[in-house]
């Protein structure tokens, strides 16, 4: 189907809340078709002294009648699109009727003017709420993305135009902008731009402000990543680490090997521990010296294993003489306080 003949919707809902938002998105796209000025005057507006009668009652080659025949066409064209937006009956009588005896089949401009006149407030102080709404808009947050903000303030300036024919300037906007960023990362840039409009040659460019501010909240953005992470490493670093548990050394004889330093759960010659030996590890076999045990006689019990210093017999032995020796004490003094009572 030719792109001239399809027509796309866009569906309103017949909320009130929802109107401000459908009435941009659907003048955006009366736009890409080139019908949005037969909504912004009425038809004795665009043809004062004249009417405007049915289609087929003009000539197209002629010069002096092909600019009605265009607006029949246009506003036929904004009537369709407006009576397949709407799904909501109230709105849809509204558009219905926006009828003259001139424009039978429907008057564009009327419906539009009949949606604004049920969905639209009726404030009458809404023009001035809106540019105050304009110059109180500041962008307090460093961390609020700026297109957020340049949105709010494209979408009142568009309210404005198309409401009531008030235009906020570009060179209006650029030094709002400038003048009512207080994030601190901003800082510099803004006080470039304010220092080159000093200059009188200077011209102001919206959407190059736009993009120096959007750049820098992205790559503050990024450095905020990097720094986080180079705090955690800094912080690691200069934390003081939990210090490793010393394992004391074994200073005995391990039982298997007969070396010292380690016990047997932890010598090579362990079966188990098979999987730590080294590449150029050997077995030790039992002709080797230093795998025989060193055998060790006591001088007191006689028996192989330990010395008369780590000898339990004779520690033993040695515990019952002090018992007796204190008994024999304690028994003389018994023995003395009884004597010395009788006399």
């Amino acid at each position: 189907m030719d792109d001239q003949k399809r027509i796309m919707t866009i569906p309103f809902d017949g909320k009130t809340s929802s109107y401000l938002s459908w009435k941009q998105k659907a003048w955006c796209y009366f736009s890409l078709r080139n019908c949005e000025y037969v909504l912004k005057k009425p038809v004795d507006q665009l043809f004062p002294g004249d009417t405007v009668k049915e289609i087929n009652s003009y000539d197209e080659t002629k010069p002096s009648e092909k600019k009605k025949l265009d607006y029949l066409r246009d506003n036929s064209l904004a009537y369709s699109i407006l009576m397949l937006s709407q799904n909501d009956i109230v709105t849809l009588n509204a558009i219905s009727s926006a009828k003259t005896v001139d424009l039978p089949n429907g008057y564009a401009w009327k419906a539009w003017d009949n949606l604004k006149a049920l969905h639209a407030p009726s404030n009458h102080g809404t023009k001035n709420d809106l540019i105050q709404k304009f110059n109180h808009s500041t962008l307090h947050h460093a961390g609020q993305p700026p297109d957020e903000w340049f949105s709010e303030l494209d979408i009142i300036r568009s309210e404005l135009l198309i409401e009531y024919s008030h235009d906020i300037s570009e060179s209006d906007t650029f030094n709002h902008i400038i003048y009512n960023m207080r994030p601190k990362i901003y800082e510099i840039i803004l006080a470039m731009v304010k220092r080159e409009m000093n200059d009188p040659s200077y011209v102001p460019n919206l959407n190059n402000l736009k993009r120096d501010i959007r750049q820098i909240y992205i790559n503050s953005k990024s450095t905020s990543v990097t720094t986080n992470k180079s705090g955690e490493m800094i912080l690691a670093a200069i934390q003081p680490k939990s210090k490793p548990k010393f394992k004391k050394q074994f200073k005995g004889e391990c039982r298997l090997c007969g070396a010292k330093g380690h016990k047997a759960i932890d010598c090579w010659e362990n079966d188990k521990n098979k999987s730590k030996h080294p590449k150029n590890y050997k077995k030790r076999t039992p002709d080797t010296p230093s795998s025989q045990k060193k055998k060790v006689k006591c001088d007191y019990c006689q028996k192989e294993g330990h010395t008369i210093e780590r000898c339990y017999k004779r520690k033993e032995k040695k515990g019952e003489k002090i018992k007796i020796i204190i008994w024999f004490v304690l028994l003389l003094m018994v023995i003395i306080f009884f004597l010395y009572e009788k006399k």
